[in-house]
């Protein structure tokens, strides 16, 4: 059987050809994610952003420093984790993905996710939440209700936890939020 990184690697150059939406001809780089392949978690968020985009690396800009912060708080860098997107390629003036690109790209995060078997699964915002939500009883549910409380997801392995964050971005625009992430982590950090 393969190892993790050559079906990793395989999975790249996937992505590196991938034309299954419009956004795949409009950006400079695809943004696969970085980190362990190891990781017993996964922090997913929405799309790259026009840095991502620049770098080819998810969460380089400011919402990216922040989460490095919020993870070395907790002893952990992001070459412990995992960290990628539901979208690899950046939306046109980081607009939320359309649902067709979700689609383009769903089987591209599935794949990820059966090779890395992860423990946790934590979708960073309200866009991610509602991609893994729709697998669930709690379709309807927004970040703001349920950040922070894990809950018994079935990824293709077996059963995992999901754990809804605010995404990093969040805490920038709006500052009181920032202890409220920082507890979550803390809280997701002690199910690993």
């Amino acid at each position: 059987m393969q190892n993790k990184e050559d079906s990793i690697q395989k999975l790249r150059k996937k992505l590196d050809s991938c034309n299954k939406c419009q956004l795949s001809n409009q950006v400079k780089n695809k943004v696969f994610g970085e980190g362990n392949y190891n990781s017993p978690l996964i922090l997913v968020g929405e799309a790259p952003g026009k840095n991502e985009d620049e770098q080819g690396k998810p969460f380089v800009g400011s919402a990216g420093k922040l989460l490095e912060k919020l993870l070395h708080n907790n002893r952990l860098s992001r070459k412990q984790v995992f960290i990628t997107n539901i979208v690899k390629c950046r939306p046109p003036k980081n607009r939320k993905p359309n649902q067709i690109e979700v689609e383009a790209c769903s089987c591209m995060l599935e794949k990820l996710i059966k090779i890395i078997e992860p423990k946790i699964i934590a979708p960073m915002g309200n866009s991610a939440l509602e991609y893994f939500l729709k697998k669930t009883d709690l379709k309807n549910k927004v970040i703001g209700e349920i950040h922070g409380k894990p809950i018994i997801y079935e990824a293709s392995f077996g059963k995992i936890i999901l754990f809804p964050l605010y995404h990093p971005a969040a805490a920038i625009y709006n500052r009181k939020l920032l202890p409220i992430i920082e507890e979550d982590f803390k809280k997701m950090i002690k199910k690993l």
